[in-house]
């Protein structure tokens, strides 16, 4: 999945820009995968990556970002925490929509 992704990313990447074009053309680019299984180490449903130093945490850039949620963990994670129509975690538009799919 991890490789797919940055396959996929890549292309994305490469169709931005025609040769002799300037690199500082490339938008920013981004993959959310939605997953119906667990995939990645970990309890939090929503992981999110980005290109960073190892040592200091400092961020490269901000043209790249990866985003995985795993639907299982999320489902889970609701269970767990039983909410209900009025919480205020319950209506932001991500756990929204992700209760949709």
């Amino acid at each position: 999945m991890i490789k797919r992704t940055l396959f996929y990313m890549s292309k994305m990447l490469l169709t931005q820009l025609d040769k002799g074009e300037d690199y500082s053309c490339l938008n920013r680019t981004v993959t959310i995968n939605i997953l119906n299984f667990n995939y990645l180490d970990e309890e939090r449903f929503i992981k999110n990556y980005a290109l960073f130093e190892k040592t200091t945490k400092q961020s490269l850039t901000d043209l790249l970002e990866l985003i995985f949620i795993e639907l299982p963990k999320f489902n889970h994670y609701k269970e767990k925490h039983k909410w209900n129509i009025q919480d205020k975690e319950f209506n932001e538009k991500l756990y929204k929509w992700l209760m949709f799919l």
